[in-house]
């Protein structure tokens, strides 16, 4: 009997182990993004972006519906922040521009290249990138640029990464569609920002990188293997603004204006499942076009 208590508790020790532990630190019941600050990113999802449920939840005082990340979901975003970071932190530290924190003494020098030693209130050199934002006036929406990169043209190129699976690397032949849109809606956000640096950005086009997860393949301008693809995406104030807009119904609404119509058909739509006011947004109870007072 020693002997198969002996087996059990080793087997439960081994049971234990680097991955169950990882597992439970990693994976779990994730808390959305707050609807009171819309992103430019949250407008150009592929899932869409509904402007109503954002009202209705402003209305109904609702959070959005969080979702359950696993472990591997969880790495795989781990994994593309790090890349984004070490391209701004380490490939390209001497010609990014931005925002950078002081992780010493959490001072902050805005827009500028990375500070040339350390700071001068804590005498380290800690130095970190943080993402620049620029709002927009008229529809509050906010966007965070990747970075902005100095490339001796004159003006700072605006610059959004992205990290992919390198299958999907591989094949890529020009910038997946939510992602140029999502730099179109960018540009044309820095320009109505009115803030002082937009002078010193070009704005007629931006860059995207693509960095693959995996070994990249053969550029063939370059002539060598490279885990990078790069694409100029041109300004597009058509386009650029439609995406603003959809910001600028629920803004619309803060100031007074009327609920804004849905973008699901049915209550039974795919999108639906996921939505956290879905039962009021078919109950007939706010219908578009009516106009609501609520406080912030």
């Amino acid at each position: 009997m020693l002997f198969l208590k002996k087996t059990f508790e080793a087997k439960k020790q081994r049971a234990k182990g680097i991955i169950p532990l990882l597992d439970s630190k990693l994976a779990g019941f994730k808390s959305q993004r707050s609807y009171k600050t819309l992103h430019v990113s949250a407008l150009t999802k592929e899932s869409g972006f509904c402007p109503r449920e954002v009202v209705l939840m402003q209305i109904l005082n609702r959070q959005r519906k969080g979702s359950y990340i696993s472990m591997a979901l969880q790495v795989a975003f781990d994994n593309g922040n790090a890349l984004h970071d070490l391209v701004r932190n380490v490939w390209l530290r001497d010609e990014v521009v931005g925002r950078w924190h002081c992780l010493g003494c959490s001072g902050e020098i805005p827009f500028s290249k990375r500070p040339k030693g350390a700071c001068i209130r804590c005498h380290r050199d800690l130095w970190e990138y943080r993402e620049e934002e620029f709002t927009d006036p008229a529809t509050k929406v906010v966007g965070s640029i990747d970075f902005f990169l100095d490339l001796d043209e004159g003006k700072l190129v605006a610059c959004e990464a992205k990290s992919i699976d390198k299958d999907l690397f591989n094949a890529l032949r020009a910038p997946l569609a939510e992602h140029r849109i999502r730099t179109q809606a960018y540009l044309t956000l820095i320009a109505r920002s009115g803030r002082p640096e937009v002078g010193r950005i070009e704005l007629s086009y931006g860059r995207l990188l693509y960095i693959s997860k995996g070994f990249g393949v053969k550029n063939e301008a370059f002539g060598k293997v490279m885990p990078f693809k790069e694409f100029l995406v041109d300004r597009n104030d058509p386009s650029g603004l439609a995406t603003l807009a959809k910001a600028g119904l629920v803004e619309s609404f803060r100031q007074g204006g009327p609920i804004p119509s849905g973008i699901c058909p049915t209550a039974y739509a795919k999108r639906a499942k996921g939505c956290a006011v879905a039962a009021e947004c078919f109950s007939g109870k706010f219908p578009a076009g009516a106009c609501l007072k609520v406080n912030e």
